[in-house]
């Protein structure tokens, strides 16, 4: 199956706002990553079509599930990782 749009992969995904940019700019994202359950719940109900994956991207064998979901190499590879480490706007919060 060829994709007509270019593949971009969504890791940290949150609730997709990031990923909803690279839709809007003519991408296809089959495939997002996120270990918040609330936000996966999210991703699934605005991207039907999308296969989430709840995990840590750490614990994943990414190489060879990318291939079987994406039928092809994706174009771009996006993410919002946590920042509270390095962010000035939260310093009390955990760093994950």
């Amino acid at each position: 199956m060829k994709m007509d749009k270019p593949v971009a992969i969504d890791l940290f995904a949150g609730a997709g706002g990031f990923g909803l940019g690279f839709v809007m700019a003519g991408f296809d994202i089959p495939l997002s990553f996120e270990i918040d359950a609330w936000a996966c719940d999210t991703l699934h109900y605005n991207h039907t079509g999308m296969t989430v994956i709840q995990s840590d991207i750490r614990n994943f064998n990414t190489l060879s599930s990318v291939k079987e979901i994406c039928l092809s190499k994706p174009d771009i590879i996006i993410g919002g990782p946590p920042c509270q480490g390095f962010s000035i706007a939260g310093p009390a919060q955990k760093d994950p």
